[in-house]
Parts: C-alpha cells; structure tokens; sequence
C-alpha cells in the first residue's frame, strides 16, 4: 500500500486537472465483459474546466425524458448561477414548507421533514423550465440570505405525480 503523502498527492493531482480518476484496466475488464458506459452528458456538460471563467449552459432536455431525474449538479448553487447555467426559468413560485405537501413536493421532506414543526415555515422557491415535452423544477431555500438550490427533478410534462 502506497504511504498517505502519495495517495493524497495523487489525489490533489487528478483534481488540480480537473479529471476524475480512472482504471486502466480496458473497457469491459472485471465487470462481466459489458462495455465502459458512456460519461453522462448532463453532468459531463455542466462541469467547468481551469480556463473556464464562466459556467457551461446545461442542456438539461437532452436525452430521453422519461422517469423523474436528478441533476446533482444543480445542487448547492446561488439563484444567478442556476440561472448562467440553464437561462431564465420559465415560472417562479414561492410558497412555505407547510404548504405543499403533495407528491410532487414530497422529495424536498428528505431536506425539511415536515415531522418537524419548524420546516413548516421554511420558505422555499421553486423554479421551472420546460423544453419540448421535460420539465426541470429547481428548488431554492435561504442559506446565510443567499437563495441557494437544494433539490430538483427532470421530468416528463405528461408525468403525473
């Protein structure tokens, strides 16, 4: 086993290059033989490289839109950085914890147990966008007074919750 120093430095390494690490075994070695899958091109595309001096647009409807998805990459930014990175949303909502409690709302509980009574009055902001027939909602809450993202789907506009 190689010592502390050199593992952390290999670590500061691949993330001063901005790359993830990766197995030099070929593509279908020790997982059955399937082929290596493909980089995800949400995540792929919202990444911003050392020269970058401003975020990549996210073309988050790219792709099948089937199913209720997640882009972590949306997570923990500022209202203005969700916006450089998908544009103006197409409706805004505000509303209190407490008061959407229905099933399209219900992911935000793994954020805001409504189990607790002071969720109840947590403001939130939701945003949404729709391209052709997906939908992505982007849901804000108050960090340190900066609107902050915290959770969001991709969905389908005919989905039903």
């Amino acid at each position: 086993m190689p010592p502390a120093t050199t593992i952390l430095a290999s670590i500061l390494t691949l993330a001063l290059a901005g790359c993830a690490p990766t197995s030099s075994a070929p593509a279908g070695a020790g997982d059955g033989g399937s082929a290596k899958r493909p980089a995800d091109p949400i995540q792929e595309s919202s990444r911003m490289t050392a020269k970058d001096t401003k975020p990549v647009k996210l073309d988050w409807a790219k792709g099948p839109c089937e199913g209720v998805d997640r882009i972590p990459a949306l997570n923990g930014l500022t209202a203005e950085e969700v916006t450089a990175r998908l544009g103006p949303s197409g409706t805004q909502q505000s509303f209190l914890m407490g008061e959407r409690q229905d099933e399209f709302h219900i992911v935000l509980q793994n954020t805001y147990p409504l189990s607790k009574p002071a969720n109840h009055k947590v403001a939130i902001r939701e945003w949404t966008w729709t391209q052709g027939s997906c939908r992505l909602t982007v849901w804000f809450h108050k960090v340190k007074d900066v609107w902050k993202s915290f959770e969001n789907s991709r969905y389908s506009s005919k989905a039903e919750f």
